[in-house]
């Protein structure tokens, strides 16, 4: 389920190794971006369209939830079963 994208707040860091861009999609989900990868943190596709957002470069899921994984979330850039995403449960 898609939902309309809104402007999404970004907070933009300024750290030693460059800019660090943090960006709530809503709920429990964001992502970061930082030299040139995103990393997007428990994506939840009931409140972001996530095909408006960057691709994963890498997605971190902390925790599982009941039913089957996320199939409509976020891409990541790579096969999910690869080093740079990561389920629990689906290592």
């Amino acid at each position: 389920m898609a939902v309309a994208q809104e402007k999404l707040a970004t907070d933009v860091i300024q750290t030693s190794a460059g800019e660090l861009k943090i960006t709530l999609v809503g709920h429990g989900s964001l992502f970061f971006t930082f030299g040139g990868k995103v990393f997007h943190i428990d994506p939840y596709s009931n409140v972001g369209d996530y095909s408006q957002l960057p691709k994963a470069d890498v997605m971190l899921i902390t925790h599982d939830h009941r039913g089957p994984p996320r199939s409509e979330g976020p891409e990541c850039r790579s096969n999910p079963r690869n080093n740079r995403c990561f389920w629990p449960g689906y290592a």
